[in-house]
């Protein structure tokens, strides 16, 4: 259940700082309600390359947006490459 507002900022906090934010999360990003048992497991993959502010920013937004909803969740920040093909010759 969702009750009230979001604060919603788009400052990017720091990585210390969404650590003192978060301290309930559990190694790898993962959380679950104390008080009962989620209905719902939910896994968030998030791509990523080269957006370190968006993605703090990001973060700071979604942690507290999926924990009101008391859902058993895992956050999966998934770093793109990029891929280059060297041309075969014949």
């Amino acid at each position: 259940m969702l009750v009230g507002q979001v604060n919603v900022t788009f400052k990017a906090p720091e990585v210390g700082e969404l650590e003192l934010l978060h301290t309930e999360l559990r190694a790898g990003g993962s959380w679950a309600p104390a008080s009962c048992v989620a209905r719902h497991r939910v896994a968030v993959i998030i791509p990523f390359r080269d957006r370190q502010p968006h993605l703090r920013a990001l973060l700071a937004i979604l942690h507290p947006m999926l924990q009101r909803q008391l859902l058993h969740y895992t956050v999966f920040v998934v770093e793109q490459v990029r891929v280059y093909r060297v041309a075969q010759l014949n």
